[in-house]
């Protein structure tokens, strides 16, 4: 399938790296396409196709493979490639344009968008909470590292964000 702009988001998931030394990454285009990446051989295979009403910006996957996509217009669902079955889990109020998908070990998805709203989900309680607004707008990322949580700008940079008190306590520039 042919399509007028091709949009790749890569999540690249290190889990539990003292464990099973594997990564898992996955790959979503604009026609809700999922592709698994194989890092050694730099490598894609299409997986599945998704029938959603929106387009799938981006792409998390928790500690025990369970792997969520947001929309932009912000319905959140649990995806299921090997069989081809997608569940919308939530779906968040349509005030911005959602772009960006993290989980924490603990279950918890954090998202943001084209406004900076920072919300957090938790498919164990079922439970919204709107963190506030971070003060700039992500370009649909958000990374966890080293027990820190970064955002992509549109400013071409990478702002590492304390969820809490929704401070940015730093940025990276990148070329």
């Amino acid at each position: 399938m042919k399509m007028s702009v091709m949009k790749y988001v890569l999540v690249i998931l290190i889990t539990y790296a003292n464990l099973c030394q594997a990564q898992i990454a996955y790959l979503v285009d604009d026609a809700n396409a999922i592709y698994e990446l194989d890092m050694i051989t730099c490598t894609s295979q299409h997986i599945f196709t998704f029938d959603l009403e929106d387009t799938l910006q981006d792409l998390a996957i928790n500690a025990v493979g369970q792997l969520y996509g947001i929309t932009e217009r912000g319905n959140l669902y649990n995806l299921d490639p090997e069989n081809g079955v997608s569940v919308l889990v939530h779906s968040f109020l349509f005030l911005q344009s959602f772009n960006a998908l993290w989980q924490n070990d603990q279950g918890l998805i954090f998202t943001t968008g084209s406004e900076g709203f920072l919300y957090t989900y938790s498919p164990q309680t079922n439970e919204e909470r709107f963190l506030g607004d971070i003060g700039f707008t992500t370009t649909g990322d958000l990374i966890y590292r080293a027990g820190q949580l970064y955002a992509s700008s549109d400013e071409r940079e990478v702002i590492l964000i304390d969820p809490s008190t929704l401070q940015q306590c730093g940025d990276y520039e990148y070329p």
